[in-house]
């Protein structure tokens, strides 16, 4: 059976194909996180520039639930817009207020934790 795709999305992403990078979880959902953050992560971007896969587009994170993924990508997209704003910028400091509500349950916190870890962020 064929993967299933998620539906929730944290924010739209606008870019042709070959930009997104899904990750495939246990549950077997793809969560779509662009190329260019999925890159900030050194395990990612060792899969998505080696020859590890067939396919590059999709990585398949058996190990790591639905839930875990979706945090993970949340906080990739959170570091890659803090790289591109810059520090001192009016967008920088909209954003850090905006970090500040990022909650992982108390429940998933060491599998955010281990998936950290091994993805390298």
């Amino acid at each position: 059976m064929p993967p299933k795709k998620a539906t929730k999305s944290n924010e739209k992403i606008s870019q042709t194909q070959g930009d997104i990078v899904y990750l495939i979880g246990s549950d077997k959902v793809k969560h779509e996180i662009s190329k260019e953050n999925a890159m900030l992560s050194s395990t990612l971007k060792s899969i998505l520039s080696g020859n590890f896969a067939d396919n590059k587009d999709e990585i398949e994170l058996l190990t790591m639930s639905g839930p875990v993924i979706e945090k993970i990508i949340e906080y990739m997209n959170f570091k890659g817009k803090i790289l591109r704003e810059g520090n001192g910028s009016a967008e920088y400091d909209q954003t850090l207020e905006t970090f500040e509500n990022f909650n992982i349950p108390t429940e998933l916190s060491l599998d955010v934790l281990l998936a950290a870890d091994y993805l390298n962020i």
